[in-house]
């Protein structure tokens, strides 16, 4: 969460608001939601959860690692969740990442020793 708050200040619009929303009225899962109102060109998308990839053409900025996302992706999905994005002129940009409220145990998870 702490990441994306973070992109939405350093790539949103200079003046614009910050959203951050807890949406828990699905009954199966909880939507974490940060939005502003910056835009992702439409050629960033496909490498925007990519490890090392920043700036969309397959090259890191100065600005960071291009880490953040994909590790948003990955804490997402291994607790069964997942993140996604949508960005417009009309709206700015909004990541919402969805994680069930329960995850089944599956046998033979877990490792004694």
């Amino acid at each position: 969460m702490s990441n994306l708050v973070s992109n939405a200040l350093h790539h949103g619009a200079p003046e614009g608001d910050i959203g951050v929303e807890v949406d828990g009225d699905a009954e199966d899962c909880v939507r974490l939601k940060v939005s502003n109102r910056g835009t992702i060109a439409a050629e960033v998308f496909p490498h925007l959860f990519k490890a090392f990839v920043s700036n969309g053409n397959g090259a890191r900025s100065r600005e960071g690692l291009g880490l953040g996302l994909h590790i948003v992706q990955e804490i997402a999905r291994m607790h069964g969740g997942d993140v996604s994005v949508v960005s417009t002129d009309e709206s700015g940009t909004t990541f919402t990442i969805e994680l069930p409220r329960t995850v089944p145990l599956q046998r033979g998870s877990f490792t004694r020793r």
